[in-house]
């Protein structure tokens, strides 16, 4: 039978439609491109690329940030869960999940069967979370891929002692205005280097061991992975499409509920 798993974050939603387990489709939509709150005919628009209709799809379940808001699921699970069972469905020797979302940062500890055994979230500080990097390209003016670019060719790394994102903010301007300014390479690799360590202090609260994987949009990011890798001190398993994992955890735990 065909499920979906949609995962409703507060920038970007995701959709895995499922066939006994088997990905049928999977997709990411950008609040940009469409309504975040992701309303029938997006959902509908999904179906249709693939040769299906609603009346195919035989159960929902939501996960994410802005979950409550979808209101045509059948039922709604948390994110920690979603990634629990998605890390587990593509990497079944996974431990440890780090997601990095826009607003939140969620880590996740994985028993034997993909069990839920742990989890820790940062929801309160933009600078422990991906919006904190959206800033960054709002302040320096450049895109997020040439903000990875120049941080990995940093000859050194400015120590931010901030943890809000106001006086980190603040500490940027006057880095860039001194004379002569911070290499821009040294200012990104220091602010990669902070928000890695924020992560990294979620991730030993809920206890770091391998294999562990790294997923949500960040993880694209080569300089900020390169960083977080040497914080965290572990090999990091990066999804091949690692903005999907909370969805794909939804959708297989829809396979579940209708196979009771």
């Amino acid at each position: 039978m065909i499920v979906a798993g949609i995962d409703i974050g507060s920038i970007a939603s995701k959709i895995v439609i499922l066939d006994d387990k088997k990905i049928l489709h999977q997709s990411v939509i950008n609040e940009n491109e469409d309504n975040i709150n992701l309303p029938d005919i997006v959902f509908d628009r999904e179906l249709d690329n693939i040769g299906l209709s609603r009346s195919d799809i035989k159960y929902i379940i939501a996960t994410g940030i802005n979950r409550e808001s979808l209101s045509f699921a059948d039922r709604k699970k948390s994110t920690s869960l979603c990634l629990a069972k998605g890390a587990y469905y593509l990497f079944p020797s996974a431990r440890l999940v780090i997601d990095i979302g826009a607003e939140t940062a969620t880590v996740v500890g994985i028993g034997d069967k993909g069990v839920l055994k742990d989890s820790a979230v940062n929801d309160k500080c933009a600078a422990g979370a991906g919006s904190f990097l959206l800033l960054l390209v709002k302040l320096l003016q450049m895109p997020l891929e040439r903000l990875s670019e120049i941080s990995l060719e940093a000859n050194g790394r400015i120590e931010f002692t901030n943890t809000c994102v106001v006086f980190i903010e603040q500490e940027i301007i006057s880095q860039i205005h001194r004379d002569p300014p911070t290499p821009m390479s040294d200012i990104v690799a220091g602010i990669y280097e902070s928000l890695a360590t924020r992560i990294a202090g979620l991730a030993k609260r809920v206890g770091i061991k391998e294999d562990v994987v790294i997923c949500g949009g960040v993880a694209k990011n080569r300089g900020f992975v390169k960083i977080f890798k040497e914080v965290i001190g572990v090999k990091l398993i990066i999804p091949e499409s690692p903005e999907i994992l909370p969805a794909l955890g939804a959708a297989l735990i829809a396979q579940r509920e209708i196979s009771k």
